[in-house]
C-alpha cells in the first residue's frame, strides 16, 4: 500500500497551543508535531502578520475533515504541511507566492494561503 493511500485515513486528533507560536498536533496514527508558525506569520502572506496578536493566533481551528488548521479561514496550512513537521520553504518558494498574492489581488480575488 502507497504512502498516500496509509495517509488518506490519517486525521489530525488534537491541535493544543504550546507557547509562542508554536502548536503541539497529535494525529490518529500516532505521530506528534511541534510546529513554530513564527516565521511563517513574519513573512505576512495574506495578511498573517496580525496573527502576531497572541491573542488571535490562539483562535485557530481545525477543518472541517480534521485534515487542515484554519484562523477565520484568513491563514490555514493544509495536512502535508503539520504531518510533515514543518513550514521550510525555499526563497524561490516564498517568491513565487509573493507574486501570485499579488496577482490575485490586482485580479481582486480572494486569497487563502
Amino acid at each position: 500500500m502507497s504512502q498516500d493511500k496509509l495517509l488518506y485515513n490519517v486525521r489530525i486528533k488534537s491541535a493544543r497551543y504550546v507557547e509562542d507560536y508554536t502548536i503541539r498536533f497529535r494525529f490518529t496514527d500516532g505521530t506528534v508535531q511541534l510546529i513554530d508558525f513564527k516565521n511563517w506569520i513574519l513573512r505576512n502572506f495574506g495578511g498573517s502578520k496580525k496573527y502576531l496578536d497572541k491573542r488571535l493566533f490562539k483562535q485557530f481551528s481545525l477543518g472541517k475533515y480534521r485534515k487542515d488548521i484554519t484562523w477565520n479561514d484568513e491563514m490555514d496550512f493544509p495536512f502535508g504541511f503539520l504531518y510533515d513537521g514543518g513550514l521550510n520553504f525555499s526563497v524561490d518558494y516564498e517568491k513565487k507566492i509573493k507574486e501570485f498574492i499579488k496577482r490575485a489581488k490586482r485580479l481582486k480575488i480572494k486569497v487563502n494561503i
